[in-house]
């Protein structure tokens, strides 16, 4: 099982009434990133932010979303977006805010996923009037895992399985962040996922 180096699958995302003019780079240099060097892609979206980027980790806003990315997906560049979701909740405490999300992906051979993870009722239909199956996702959600409600989507495309994790927690202010942070960190949520895949979809 690995997590997928795409990072644009991993993410920190807050939803809120973002002022994307104010994460620009200089703002960003000297209040998140010190002492980094940053660099500075210009959206095509007229929505988006700037999306800048350290050697680790990308910030930009779409919308109403303000993403964190890890560009590596390991543990000391994941804590260091979880302490700059704590910067954000400082600098901005009254932004008006309804939700944040942790994202992480996986990808597994079929080989070593359970036989009958996306059994379909209907796959004898779809053969037998020769209709080409591209790929087949099942979602599901949870309720109170790590006192969130975690979306889960399972898809095949190929020889690979793919498990898309999103723990959802509906929040009114920003540091709310902060305290579903100290209570389930990005890294306890990490191995959550990791948790449910061995027990319900992985072979032993």
């Amino acid at each position: 099982m690995k997590i997928l180096s795409n990072f644009n699958a991993n993410a920190v995302v807050i939803v809120g009434f973002w002022n994307r003019y104010i994460f620009n780079k200089e703002w960003v240099a000297e209040k998140l990133f010190p002492k980094k060097d940053l660099t500075v892609e210009i959206p095509l979206d007229p929505g988006a932010s700037q999306r800048i980027s350290t050697n680790d980790i990308r910030i930009f806003i779409v919308g109403n979303q303000l993403n964190l990315l890890p560009i590596n997906t390991n543990n000391t560049v994941l804590n260091d977006i979880q302490e700059i979701s704590f910067k954000i909740a400082d600098y901005f405490p009254h932004t008006p805010v309804t939700a944040f999300g942790v994202n992480f992906s996986y990808e597994e051979d079929k080989a070593k996923v359970l036989d009958n993870v996306l059994d379909l009722t209907d796959k004898k239909s779809i053969d037998d009037s020769n209709y080409k199956l591209r790929s087949t996702t099942f979602k599901h959600s949870f309720s109170d895992i790590e006192e969130s409600i975690l979306n889960l989507a399972v898809s095949a495309v190929d020889s690979k399985i793919r498990f898309d994790f999103n723990f959802h927690y509906n929040i009114k202010a920003l540091f709310e962040i902060k305290e579903k942070f100290t209570s389930h960190s990005i890294i306890k949520l990490k191995n959550t996922s990791e948790k449910i895949l061995n027990d319900i979809y992985l072979k032993n």
